[in-house]
């Protein structure tokens, strides 16, 4: 439960007593001591039977309404005391102000960084979370990290907790993304390397979740960055698992562990080879995605020279990958000769590439001013309804 739901649920009490509490002072004041009827408050002083007390009294009817009066007291009511009545309507207001105005969630304005991540990572504070979100970003943003290294710690402890206890239930794709991400910020290996291994363990059986975001993120996580060779194996066996959201995080995963220097790339170029067509296919997929958007590790260089395709899709993800592993002017060559040669899907897929490294756009789009390279990325999708020979003449290419 919310800290501002306990301070909502605490104010609403002390409001309802409050009222309880004045609308009783203001009923139960002194019995009045001359009798009146109870329904026109006619004075019946005076009538037989008012005066008779105890079992002996029998009901006296009104003279002026004929309303009988059952009960001796009910001809004495009890006086009211208005001066109480301000604390009842106090405590009404106190009593809907949490839930009209919800002003309780003011509180965490005042909170410092290290209740804030308490409250998340211990109590799984709603209000706490969305803070903790807005100042970290999301799995999908960058976002702008303000917690000092023990309140990160504080919010790990508590993601991982969160996502061990989830697996624990087999509920591993109810995780919440934002957790996956605290854990990305924090996961230092040489600083805490049995945390790295800890993290590395929660992360297999989050390659089921929904959240593609999620899944990416699981997937980087599942590389144990102390001791890689420890989840290589679980990564590999993961890749070729039936389930095809499992199959590409885990594939995703065994190319983190490439990434982070383990292995000479042969692990991942099984997978290329692999008799099940949709291993080939999915680690040809992620090959080729990450070979336009990303460096790849010169391990992968000679594994992927040997590799003899057994379709299209392996093919193409294989020369898209020796092509993004070239160097300097040989790259600067293949370059230009894809873009004046290649198919027009080849050579927007190279005029992509080129666009995102500011070398290559210097040396082979020239119109394409200095000060213009950071918005290429921006600008080249929206001309992909042009010819391509029209584009590359705009940008100067010869």
């Amino acid at each position: 439960m919310a800290l501002a739901d306990l301070i909502s649920i605490g104010v609403s009490c002390v409001g309802l007593l409050l009222f309880v509490a004045g609308f009783l002072l203001f009923r139960n004041g002194k019995r009045s001591t001359e009798p009146a009827c109870p329904a026109c408050r006619y004075a019946m002083a005076g009538l037989p039977g008012v005066e008779r007390q105890g079992d002996a009294y029998e009901p006296v009817t009104c003279p002026e309404c004929g309303h009988a009066a059952r009960k001796r007291m009910q001809l004495f009511r009890r006086k009211r005391r208005p001066a109480w009545l301000p604390l009842a309507v106090l405590g009404i207001a106190i009593l809907v102000e949490p839930l009209v105005f919800g002003n309780a969630r003011r509180v965490y304005d005042r909170l410092s960084d290290a209740t804030i991540a308490h409250l998340h990572a211990n109590w799984n504070d709603r209000y706490a979370r969305d803070i903790v979100q807005g100042r970290i970003g999301i799995p999908s943003t960058t976002g702008t990290i303000q917690y000092s290294v023990a309140d990160t710690r504080t919010l790990a402890e508590g993601a991982i907790r969160r996502i061990e206890e989830a697996n624990a239930r087999g509920r591993s794709e109810a995780v919440d993304p934002l957790d996956l991400r605290i854990l990305s910020l924090h996961n230092r290996p040489e600083v805490d390397p049995a945390f790295s291994a800890r993290v590395a363990v929660a992360m297999p059986p989050l390659f089921v979740h929904p959240d593609p975001g999620a899944r990416h993120t699981a997937a980087g996580l599942s590389c144990d960055r102390h001791d890689p060779a420890s989840t290589l194996p679980t990564a590999v066996a993961a890749a070729r698992d039936e389930d095809p959201r499992v199959r590409r995080a885990a594939t995703q995963a065994v190319f983190a562990h490439l990434r982070r220097g383990h292995g000479d790339g042969e692990a991942f170029v099984a997978l290329l080879d692999d008799d099940d067509a949709g291993v080939r296919a999915e680690a040809a997929r992620v090959l080729r995605w990450i070979a336009q958007h990303s460096a790849l590790p010169a391990s992968l260089l000679a594994p992927l020279e040997s590799l003899r395709p057994r379709d299209e899709a392996v093919a193409r993800a294989r020369d898209a990958a020796l092509f993004a592993l070239l160097q300097g002017d040989e790259l600067v060559e293949a370059c230009r000769q894809r873009l004046r040669e290649g198919t027009d899907e080849e050579r927007w897929e190279a005029l992509r590439f080129v666009g995102r490294r500011p070398a290559l756009i210097a040396a082979l789009l020239p119109e394409w001013g200095k000060e213009r390279r950071p918005l290429f990325e921006h600008w080249l999708p929206v001309q992909t309804v042009r010819p391509i020979d029209e584009v590359l003449e705009e940008l100067g290419f010869e």
